[in-house]
């Protein structure tokens, strides 16, 4: 008997919120892992591939402003001529108690 599918990890972008800042962008091309961060994109084309096969990306969009969660389990390259790229990741607090 074959094992379960393993569950799959979706992946889907939204239309970029208008107050998004690009000061300080990161120009393309460029490979994100997904970590839960979110990412924002302007005048890129975005390919996502089920880490670690980035030999087939299972979705693809054409030029555009956008931006989504980046889950664990998903990467994507993202690229375009003039393109800008911003990250970003939740704070993370530990809180010790001794």
């Amino acid at each position: 008997m074959p094992p379960p599918p393993l569950p799959t990890v979706s992946f889907k972008i939204e239309d970029l919120d208008k107050s998004v800042c690009f000061e300080n962008a990161q120009g393309t091309p460029a490979w994100l892992i997904g970590s839960g961060q979110k990412i924002y994109w302007r005048a890129c084309f975005v390919r996502a591939y089920r880490s670690p096969n980035r030999n087939e990306a299972f979705d693809a969009w054409d030029t555009c402003n956008g931006q989504a969660v980046l889950p664990a389990g998903i990467e994507v390259f993202i690229g375009g001529r003039g393109g800008q790229i911003k990250e970003h990741r939740q704070s993370s607090w530990v809180l010790s108690i001794t």
